[in-house]
């Protein structure tokens, strides 16, 4: 670390090794902005923490309707579940690729380009919500209905827990 001493008669000797000199870019505000960031960083890894020590419930995941098939294992009729839904196990393999194309384009046009929350979305709803003084569009995505349709909550402008809900797998 250089070392520069500014001498003034009858001043004390100041030295700028501490970084609170404008000689070397003003370390003040360079350790301010290093402490927010770890903040921010140690904030994002507790939310983290908190959230993989508390996984959500998936008994309504697993909950399928009962299903009569025949033989081949062909699908004859299927039942409600004891809630009242239809919950039939499906793959990607099961549905049609050009509906899924067309689902992503209508509910999540960004799908691929996110892992869950979409923060130009978030941004946009929160913009025309404070311009309109009232919803006029969402923020969500594909992956937070499905968090909000796994843990069913009242809803509610500042409502986190589906955003928080909301991780996929990068692969």
């Amino acid at each position: 670390m250089r070392r520069e001493a500014a001498q003034t008669e009858g001043a004390p000797l100041r030295l700028a090794a501490l970084g609170t000199s404008p000689v070397n870019g003003g370390g003040v505000k360079r350790r301010r902005l290093v402490t927010i960031a770890f903040t921010l960083f140690g904030l994002v890894c507790a939310v983290a923490a908190a959230d993989v020590a508390n996984p959500p419930d998936m008994t309504r995941a697993r909950n399928l309707s009962p299903e009569v098939v025949d033989k081949n294992g062909v699908l004859l009729r299927a039942y409600l579940t004891k809630d009242g839904y239809w919950r039939i196990k499906t793959t990607v393999r099961d549905v049609s690729p050009r509906y899924l194309a067309l689902l992503k384009a209508y509910e999540d046009r960004r799908f691929d380009d996110h892992h869950g929350v979409d923060p130009l979305a978030m941004g946009r709803a929160a913009l025309q919500y404070a311009s309109a003084g009232h919803v006029v569009s969402g923020g969500s995505t594909l992956t937070m209905q499905v968090a909000r349709l796994l843990e069913p909550r009242p809803r509610g402008i500042g409502d986190c827990r589906p955003a928080s809900r909301a991780r996929r797998d990068a692969s």
